[in-house]
């Protein structure tokens, strides 16, 4: 589904804001905290499908953003100096398929095999994309937006790659 990309000038200055402020911190802790969880494990499939499903959710949402998708109605150069230019390619694209066909789309590709699934390894893969082209968006925000995000992620940035470091060892 695409969506209309307004010219940023053009949007409320704090409807602007609260995608810095708000909206990718949310997906962000989203993402994070269902990394977390799924890890952990759950008592009963219903409760570890839950998690996955939010990993993947908003992991997609995130991807879509950096990726300049169609589904967001942002381009993350919106925010950034104009040395930073969109990588369509920074995640692998059989992790997106992955996600697309077994959480997010009744499809045809849709597997019952565990093997096949969105699983441990494409959730640290996938996380790890994310945060590697986050942090490149990060270095490259303009000044002002990078002031905004300094303001609310300063004590949220530690916690995924303690996680991550956690399930290689």
């Amino acid at each position: 589904m695409s969506v209309h990309k307004p010219k940023l000038k053009n949007v409320a200055a704090m409807k602007v804001d609260r995608i810095i402020k708000h909206h990718l911190p949310y997906e962000f802790w989203m993402m994070r905290d269902s990394l977390a969880a799924a890890r952990k494990g759950s008592p009963t499939w219903f409760e570890h499908n839950l998690h996955v499903e939010g990993l993947a959710l908003h992991s997609r949402n995130l991807i879509e953003f950096l990726k300049n998708g169609d589904a967001c109605a942002f381009s993350p150069a919106d925010f950034t100096t104009n040395g930073f230019k969109v990588n369509k390619q920074f995640v692998r694209q059989g992790l997106i398929d992955k996600i697309n066909e077994q959480i997010s789309h009744l499809t045809d590709d849709r597997t019952e095999d565990r093997e096949e699934k969105f699983g441990p390894d494409d959730w640290t893969e996938t996380v790890e994309a994310i945060e590697k082209e986050f942090d490149r968006w990060i270095k490259n925000l303009a000044p002002d937006w990078a002031k905004k995000w300094d303001q609310n992620d300063k004590h949220r940035r530690g916690r995924c790659r303690r996680l991550l470091r956690a399930h290689v060892r």
